[in-house]
């Protein structure tokens, strides 16, 4: 079967209810995007590209992956282009997106990257690297200057291979090179991700250039963002049905839920792209949304992840379907409410609401094992920090303090039944020596476990009647009614 391009686009009737644009792609790339995952085609990607049906001179996008080929596999041959599949209870939404003009793979053209950084017709770069990819302390937020990447990086500069690493060097050579103002759009899920995006370049770029960071200062603008659309793994099946509905195969194509938003900091440096003609919300500051989204979606996500995959669970729309479970959600809720701006708070039941609707979208079939992936970098921002603020305050966290109770269970790699569940963990490796041959029962690995994980161990230090808290929490889990009533045998 013929794969997915412009050329074979013209040459294939699609179905009259797949949308496809016709603005020219012929202009060079003004955005470079840094992770082309599944969720930068379901989210970002379909932003520019209903925006450039509106411009005169559309923005298109050189994407690049910094560690897989795979992306460059999948869009390359398709010159870019793959179907956004938006489904809702009352029906699925297709696209051709086309504001992608393909992908470059880092570790083979790691120089072509750099220079386009430091291009002067590259106006815009945008991340969606996941948490990891910043290479942050978890207790501090800080660079990681002891990550191995960075230690790398910083031994070989010209030659990154961290995200970190790559926009210091491209920028650097933006500077030399009189390439003019930037902007730098973080689009991940990290509290004051543009902060902390700048924070991390600026000490890395100091570490090899002290001149740069007041270059940096001046022409380089790191907005914040917020981005909040549910985009699960696309599933074998779902490319073959996407095959039969085009008459062409499509190997980047990407499913997503029909519900989207994305909420800009209005701080660009340079030229910025009209993205409110799609429905982006520029704001002044996205602390509002921010802390809404990672505090309720993102941390009853984690829930779900955590508690219903040891329980034996597989989707989201499976666990809030459960009653014990549905239950929990909704007292996490009321926990971390209090947490949250003053202004999201007044918003706090209808938008729950509208997340219970989200999550039973069995359309969708979220994995939970997706969800649970790079949990240490995740439970800062979604758990930690909520539960350090109800620490301070004098006041108890138990739905908080059970999601990080589950977390520490879900180090053994198996449900609380003993079925294996796969886990990929940053951290592994040193969990796993950790363990040793020690059972979960034993209340001793689950502290050690927590000593080592930074973020944690700097939560005990500064709260030390909680670690008690969270081991009782840990050593009752296994005997939860969820555990015994919603497990599912093979």
């Amino acid at each position: 079967m013929k794969r997915l391009s412009e050329t074979t686009l013209i040459d294939t009737e699609v179905p009259a209810f797949v949308a496809v644009s016709d603005y020219p792609r012929h202009a060079t790339p003004k955005v470079v995007h840094l992770g082309v995952g599944a969720f930068h085609r379901a989210h970002l990607a379909a932003y520019f590209d209903q925006m450039n049906e509106l411009i005169d001179s559309p923005w298109l996008i050189t994407g690049a992956s910094l560690q897989q080929r795979r992306a460059a596999q999948q869009l390359n041959p398709q010159q870019g282009l793959f179907t956004h599949w938006a489904r809702e209870l009352s029906g699925d939404h297709y696209r051709i997106v086309r504001a992608l003009t393909g992908v470059l793979y880092a570790p083979d053209e790691n120089q072509t990257l750099i220079d386009l950084i430091a291009a002067p017709q590259t106006q815009l770069v945008t991340l969606t690297v996941t948490e990891k990819g910043y290479c942050l302390n978890s207790a501090t937020g800080e660079l990681d200057t002891s990550h191995p990447e960075i230690v790398a990086d910083l031994k070989t500069p010209q030659q990154p291979k961290s995200a970190i690493g790559v926009l210091a060097r491209g920028l650097q050579l933006r500077k030399a090179r009189h390439g003019g103002p930037i902007t730098i759009l973080s689009c991940d899920n990290l509290p004051l991700n543009g902060q902390r995006c700048r924070e991390a370049v600026r000490t890395f770029a100091g570490l090899c250039e002290a001149s740069l960071q007041s270059w940096l200062d001046n022409n380089v603008a790191f907005p914040c963002s917020m981005v909040d659309r549910i985009c699960p793994a696309i599933s074998d099946d779902q490319l073959a049905q996407v095959h039969d509905l085009l008459g062409l195969e499509d190997q980047g194509a990407v499913i997503t839920e029909a519900f989207s938003q994305w909420v800009v900091e209005d701080n660009f440096a340079g030229d910025r792209p009209p993205l409110e003609l799609a429905g982006v919300t520029l704001v002044d500051s996205v602390e509002h949304w921010e802390s809404r989204k990672l505090r309720l979606l993102n941390a009853a996500h984690s829930a779900m992840a955590y508690l219903g995959g040891l329980a034996g669970l597989a989707t989201v729309n499976e666990a809030v379907a459960t009653p014990q479970l549905q239950a929990f959600i909704q007292a996490l809720w009321q926990e971390t409410a209090e947490t949250i701006t003053e202004e999201a708070r007044s918003e706090v039941s209808t938008y729950c609401n509208a997340l219970l609707l989200r999550f039973a979208n069995p359309n969708l079939d979220h994995q939970l094992t997706q969800i649970a992936s790079d949990g240490s970098q995740k439970l800062p921002q979604r758990i930690l920090a909520p539960l350090a603020e109800r620490l301070a305050s004098g006041q108890d966290a138990p739905h908080l303090t059970s999601i990080v109770a589950a977390w520490l269970h879900w180090q053994w790699g198996t449900t609380l039944n003993g079925q294996p569940v796969a886990s990929h963990e940053p951290m592994a490796q040193e969990f796993a020596t950790l363990i040793g041959r020690r059972d979960r029962q034993d209340e001793t690995a689950a502290q050690d476990l927590a000593m080592a994980y930074p973020a944690l161990a700097d939560l005990i230090r500064r709260f030390p009647d909680w670690q008690d808290v969270l081991i009782s929490r840990f050593k009752a889990l296994p005997s939860s009614p969820l555990v015994n009533e919603t497990h599912r045998t093979p």
